[in-house]
Formats: structure tokens, sequence, C-alpha cells
């Protein structure tokens, strides 16, 4: 069953959709005043106004200030620096640099928060935010890019002296990498007990046309939720990863024979895709759980494969529970036969088979079969097809009310249907489930447009009982004494007569707007009850009912 459509649209944020607009011009006046308040010392609130106009000198900040942008869209010609103990909040507005340029360096013992704003470097492969960790010692750096900001850009976390410790990066909002990595740990940044901390959040999204995460220096990634994605959603060199929700995916080219880079993802087209040699730390850790759902468009949901080195450089491999789908299959481990990779699954949905020797004993982890499913969803597609067709050519038709009200019944089922995403299915029971449902919604399809087609065929008339009218449908040509056979087990009639109550042969047909009397004889009495018919009805369901309601009530 294909799901890899359901969530494209929710990438690909283009720049031309900022709309950034140049302030007026003006002396540096108000840009002296500007960066007086921004570099103070203490706590302080620093509101941009039109006048200010940026000067091509780096800002450092030192105190605790808030930048608000006032809804200005504004151009920086260099930095703002985040020294010793500064602490900076920008919030409200675009920040943007037109060169190919950093915008905020975060040093260590810092903190930057990203409220109700978007950072943007024009030019391709721009580290957008730079962070630079301690190498030594309990200096905590933070960066907040809450859910309401963007960034247009990298995220990267530098090295210091080959350590980024302390750096704690927490993503709620957007990263768009562009041409470049969303979020990226330097590869030099080596294994530390005190290394950076990246968390992810379910209100992030962190999408690339290169890789969304590019995890090459040692780190420890946190995700929870939101959404990757990239040519591989996550290129892993290094680190380690607990995988516990959201939804990771890649686009890119499907490598049967990946080839390593210097400084760059190897290119698999996967979604996860873990390529180690010698040049990095390595020391990968990987554990997935949850809802986590990962795939792939044209390779695998997951590639495991060392490149340049003989062995693999994952030291932990688990998969506990979430989705995985790949065109090429569910997963591809190359050094399944380590020790990090024997017996690692436990759970999990994936849609193509597994080794057998990278299951545990008692592993619940299921195989999950489309092809009933991709069966019935192929029928009902070109049933549902078939219906809209039916109810098209019959728009601005002449109808009779047999069709009329065929086609009504037709378009009211159509309106319930589509070829929308529907729910993810992590079950073969659910699968079967959903199967089951989609067979019974082709059969009231294939029904309502078989009414349809043989309403042409039928004649209605109505009867008034007591004043109230019930439609009959009856197929054309047949005649009184065909419709009294149809009568004869529930209601004795006598005979038909017409409006001044001249019997009627019962070879007479009846025929659209014709108008008869039925004479029924009551089972209870015995006596004659008259009955009026008129210009159409079908089924004697209906009639009988009413019928009966007549007899009770005398």
């Amino acid at each position: 069953m294909k799901n890899l459509k359901r969530m494209m649209g929710l990438f690909g944020v283009t720049l031309a959709s900022l709309g950034f607009v140049s302030v007026a011009k003006a002396d540096t006046t108000a840009w002296d005043t500007f960066k007086t308040c921004m570099q103070d010392s203490g706590t302080k609130s620093c509101t941009l106004d039109s006048t200010v106009v940026a000067v091509n000198e780096e800002l450092t900040v030192k105190g605790n200030i808030t930048l608000d942008l006032n809804k200005i869209d504004f151009e920086l010609l260099n930095r703002i620096i985040l020294d010793d103990t500064g602490n900076l909040t920008i919030k409200n507005g675009n920040l943007h640099r037109d060169d190919r340029s950093t915008i905020v360096t975060v040093r260590k013992g810092t903190t930057l928060t990203l409220e109700n704003v978007s950072l943007t470097g024009i030019d391709d492969n721009v580290t957008v935010i730079g962070i630079v960790g301690a190498d030594s010692g309990n200096d905590k750096t933070t960066v907040n890019i809450n859910a309401n900001a963007t960034v247009n850009g990298t995220v990267g976390i530098a090295d210091n002296n080959g350590k980024a410790d302390g750096v704690v990066l927490n993503i709620r909002g957007t990263i768009n990498g562009n041409n470049s990595d969303g979020v990226t740990i330097n590869g030099n940044v080596g294994i530390s007990t005190n290394g950076p901390v990246v968390n992810i959040y379910d209100t992030a999204i962190i999408s690339s046309n290169v890789q969304g995460i590019y995890a090459a220096g040692y780190g420890t990634w946190n995700i929870e939720g939101g959404m990757i994605s990239g040519n591989e959603g996550i290129g892993i060199k290094s680190g380690k990863f607990n995988i516990t929700g959201g939804y990771i995916y890649g686009n890119g080219e499907y490598v049967p024979n990946p080839v390593e880079e210097s400084g760059k993802v190897t290119a698999t087209g996967s979604a996860i895709s873990i390529t180690t040699n010698e040049a990095y730390a390595g020391d990968v850790e990987i554990s997935i759980s949850g809802d986590t759902e990962v795939y792939s468009t044209n390779a695998y949901a997951i590639y495991e494969g060392p490149t340049g080195i003989e062995d693999t450089a994952v030291k932990e491999f688990e998969i506990s529970d979430g989705y995985f789908e790949g065109a090429k299959g569910s997963l591809n481990i190359i050094s399944k036969d380590k020790e990090a990779f024997k017996n690692s699954i436990t759970g999990g949905a994936f849609t193509s088979q597994i080794d057998e020797s990278l299951l545990a004993a008692n592993s619940k982890a299921e195989v999950l079969n489309f092809d009933k499913l991709n069966e019935a969803s192929e029928e009902f597609s070109k049933t549902l097809e078939e219906g809209h067709k039916l109810a098209e050519s019959l728009q601005d038709k002449k109808l009779n009310a047999a069709q009329t009200k065929a086609l009504k019944n037709l378009e009211k089922i159509l309106s319930n249907y589509g070829l929308g995403a529907g729910d993810l299915l992590t079950t073969q029971a659910a699968i079967d489930e959903a199967t089951e449902a989609t067979i019974k919604s082709t059969e009231e399809l294939s029904n309502a447009i078989k009414l349809v087609n043989e309403a042409k065929d039928l004649v209605t008339f109505t009867l008034v009982i007591d004043d109230e009218e019930i439609s009959i449908e009856l197929e054309k040509g047949m005649t009184l004494g065909d419709y009294k056979k149809l009568l004869k087990d529930d209601y004795d009639i006598e005979k038909f007569v017409d409006k001044d109550g001249k019997e009627l042969s019962l070879d007479t047909e009846i025929t659209e707007g014709m108008y008869f009397e039925a004479i029924v004889i009551s089972p209870e009495t015995g006596d004659n009850i008259l009955t009026y018919a008129g210009v159409a009805a079908v089924g004697t369901l209906g009639l009988g009912i009413a019928l009966k309601k007549r007899y009770a009530r005398n």
C-alpha cells in the first residue's frame, strides 16, 4: 500500500514566499543608538524602527537582550555574536543577510531564543546559526527554535578544539536547509560525556533538498516527533539516536553501491542512512520506538553500510516499534552478522521481509502484506471513477423519476468517498479490516451504479394512502396482473379501477403517469378497502407497511 505521498505537501517552503522588503535609508545615528542598546551589559529590550539601517560591523551581545524586530524585514550586513554571558531573544519579524554569511554565532555559556521570527541566509549552504560549545567544563550553551520560528539555512554545531560540550539545541519550529543540511554537527566533534544534545519535538519541521539532518560529529539526538526530510532524512556518521516518534523521510535517488564522499553524507536515498568511516568519531547507537514512521520513496527505510572501513561503527541498534517502508525494502543492513544487529528487532511494522538474524526471540515485529488491500483499492478506484463518469454523463439529461432517485443516491454515496490518504496501517489486523471495508465500499458503489443503470427500465408511480405518498418502482412492461401477483402473499386485491370507477383489465400495462385505484380485501373483516394509486411506486414493502397501519386503525 502506498503511504509515501501523505505528507509531501508539508515540505519545500520557498524563499519567494517570505517577501523581504528593504527598510528606508537613513544616516547611521539610528544604528548607533540600536547598537548601544544591543551591546548593553544589562537587561534590555531593543526595538527596531524603520530608520535603522545596518552598518557592516559585528554586534556583540553580553547582556540579557530582547531584540524586537517590530514586524520589520531587517537586513544585517554582519553577524550578531553572543559572547561570554550574553542571552538573546529575537522576535516579531524577519532577519536576513543577502551575503553568504552567518546571522548569529552562539558561543559557550550563552542562550539564543527565536520567537515568532524568521532568520534567512539567501545564498545556498549557509550556516545561519552557528553554535560553538565548550572544549571542557560545565558551560551550557542553549538555542531554542520555538514553534512559531523559522530558520532558512543550516543550524550548525561547530567544534571547539574537537568538542562542543554543553550545547543544547531545542527544535520546535521550522528549519529549511535549502541547498544545505538542515541541522548538522561538525565532523570534528569527538566523543564526550558532555557533548551536544539536540532535542526535536512534535511541532518541528526540518527539511532540505540535501539532508534533513547530517550527524557527522558526535552528539545525542532525542527525536520525540516532528517531520524530517531530505535526500537522506537523517545521514549518520557518529552519535547516539533516541527516536521515539516523528516522521522521517528520504526522497533521494536510490544508489545501489554507495560511494563515500569526504565531508558529505554518503548518498543512498534512504530515510535513515548510516555510513561510517574512520575519519569520524563513530560510536553509533540507535534506538527506535513509539509511533515513529520511516519512509523512503526510492530506496530503503533504513540503510547501514560501512564505507572505507571493514567493520561497522554501530555499537547498538534496536527497533522495538514504529513503521518502516521503502521502495527497495524496509531494511538493508550490510553488517547484519555483527553483534550490534543480532536479535535487535523486538517489534515494529515492516513492509518487506526481515532477515531472521535481526529478530529477537518472541519478537512482535510484523511483516505487513498489503497485496489484498492493494487489489481491493484498485477495484474501488475503478468503481469510484465509473460512478463519477456515470453521474457526470446524466447531468442535465431528462430522466424518469426512478433514474432521478437512483442518481441522487449515487451522488450521495460519491460525496462520502475520495482517494485521499487514510490512516496509517501498522498491523496486519488493521490492513485486513481496511481490506474488508474497501470491498464493502466497492459493493455499495457498484449497487448504486447498477440501480442508476437499471432505473431507465423502471416506471415509477405513487401510492396515496390516507394522504401519505409512497413511491414504488416497477419494471417497464409490468401489468396490473403482474402487480397483483407481487402482492398476493400479503394482500388480496379484488380488482383495479380507474378514477371513474371503471374496472381495468389485468392485462393493462402500468405506465408513467397512470392513475388507478386498487380494491383490497381486508384479511380481518373480508371488507373491501379502497386505496388510491397514481403516477408512480416501487417495492411492496412500503405499501405493505402503510396498509397494515390502516388495518390496525380500523
